[in-house]
């Protein structure tokens, strides 16, 4: 049975996540693209063993990732809207 927790709802209109699982959608490198053209980033320390040390905000002169990363975060992105476009449109409607 799913955790009930985990599914959006009216009543529960907010689902929270682990940084590890908003990473692996791809749409953290996107938020941090975004980020970037104000000189700024949101920076996740992670330990050698992969659980998240320290999220922070900081500046950077970095502007963009490289065309691999960002490939490599299309494809990310478009399997979760793969996954949850019913659940997305559902919601896009109410």
């Amino acid at each position: 049975m799913a955790d009930e927790s985990k599914q959006l709802s009216a009543d529960n209109p907010i689902v929270k996540i682990d940084w590890n699982e908003f990473r692996e959608t791809g749409l953290f490198r996107f938020v941090n693209s975004f980020l970037h053209i104000f000189g700024y980033v949101i920076v996740i320390e992670v330990e050698d063993d992969g659980t998240v040390k320290s999220v922070y905000p900081a500046k950077t002169i970095w502007r963009g990732f490289t065309q691999e990363a960002m490939s490599d975060s299309y494809k990310k992105v478009a399997a979760l809207m793969h996954r949850e476009h019913e659940e997305i449109l559902k919601f896009a409607k109410e």
